[in-house]
């Protein structure tokens, strides 16, 4: 799969041990617009999608994590590579390097299906996930406001991934 960017920010030692964190996000247009999670929290926008538990394929996360922050059910053949983002940084629990590899793939869902959400516990309800359908250029600048934001790091991930999508509509 191809990289879109890798973001590293050098701030470790190379022979310090490494935790890797693997994840996958959908890219879902509906009617020229992207299915996105809004943190009502921050106003950030993010690609659904989440960790890869034990014995999941790529796929398999994809459609559960859709289902789970979305309602939004995704069809598996519809499901394409597009491409992976890299981020990797100090652990912030250890002298460890983290590595976030998020595999993002486009797909379609079923059309006038919207279940309910199932957020986890935790952060995704403290942030007050909800499905939003936005431009690409609406939710760039919702994120390029929260640069700063070390709540929500992803945005500068996520705005790269959105600029390189802007030529789907």
């Amino acid at each position: 799969m191809r990289v879109i960017r890798v973001f590293d920010s050098k701030d470790y030692q190379p022979h310090w041990r490494k935790t890797n964190r693997d994840s996958v996000r959908a890219i879902i247009f509906v009617q020229g617009k992207l299915a996105m999670i809004r943190s009502r929290k921050f106003g950030d926008h993010k690609f659904p999608g989440g960790g890869i538990e034990k014995g999941e394929s790529h796929a398999d996360t994809l459609i559960r994590e859709g289902r789970e922050e979305t309602g939004l059910a995704v069809l598996p053949a519809t499901i394409r590579e597009y491409g992976k983002t890299i981020i990797r940084r100090k652990d912030v629990d250890c002298d460890g390097i983290f590595e976030q590899i998020s595999y993002y793939y486009t797909c379609d869902v079923r059309k006038g299906v919207v279940g309910k959400a199932n957020l986890d516990e935790g952060y995704e309800i403290e942030y007050g996930y909800e499905l939003v359908f936005v431009t690409s250029k609406e939710a760039m600048a919702a994120n390029a406001k929260l640069i700063d934001n070390g709540a929500v790091p992803w945005v500068k991930r996520e705005i790269v991934v959105l600029q390189s999508c802007t030529n789907f509509v």
